[in-house]
């Protein structure tokens, strides 16, 4: 239906398995993976992911990075530690059920997630980082105004919207060149969120 309707559509961050559209997305996978490691090097091995998993393609592309580094380093991905951050996969996101046994810290799949998971722990009692490090995704303000603030994968904006303009260009003058996904890497944010254990 989608594609019947337009041809010159690019998706920014978003892309949809099986069916053929431009898109320019943040490269989850690749930061999640490196994000994960940075919590490994400072000590951590019980680590936790909060995101809903099938929910976006983004939110699937940074559990994947985190499961991926988490096997690498042979360190058990715990399903009692996958939290969900939305009730029944819709967007009204930030409610979290936290397990009676915790990780050491918690991967989340963006800042904002990350700024409310702080709250709900520091709620029922827990200090950040002393007990429970949290990290994010997305280096948006929300990580800098955060106490305490998130280490982060920072995603460059500008070049995604750059790259998004010059695909639909090249989409309208060349329209049955086949689709393609270009993938733009982030940077390591290292903040105050972490603890070294």
């Amino acid at each position: 239906m989608l594609m019947q309707k337009t041809d010159k559509l690019v998706l920014l961050d978003y892309y949809i398995p099986g069916i053929d559209l431009d898109c320019v997305i943040s490269n989850g996978i690749s930061g999640a993976y490196r994000i994960t490691n940075h919590l490994i090097e400072n000590g951590h091995k019980n680590i936790g992911f909060i995101g809903t998993r099938l929910a976006t393609s983004s939110i699937f592309d940074r559990f994947t990075g985190f499961a991926r580094a988490m096997l690498e380093h042979n360190l058990p991905i715990r399903e009692d530690w996958i939290i969900k951050d939305r009730k029944n996969d819709n967007m009204d996101f930030g409610e979290m059920d936290f397990p009676p046994t915790m990780p050491t810290a918690f991967v989340c799949n963006c800042d904002e997630i990350a700024f409310a998971a702080i709250r709900k722990l520091k709620s029922l009692g827990y200090s950040v980082p002393d007990d429970i490090s949290v990290v994010g995704y997305d280096n948006f303000l929300i990580s800098e105004i955060a106490e305490p603030q998130i280490t982060t994968i920072s995603v460059d904006a500008k070049e995604i919207a750059d790259t998004a303009v010059a695909m639909l260009i090249d989409r309208i003058n060349n329209p049955l060149k086949k689709a393609e996904i270009r993938s733009i890497s982030g940077n390591l944010e290292i903040k105050n969120s972490v603890k070294k254990i």
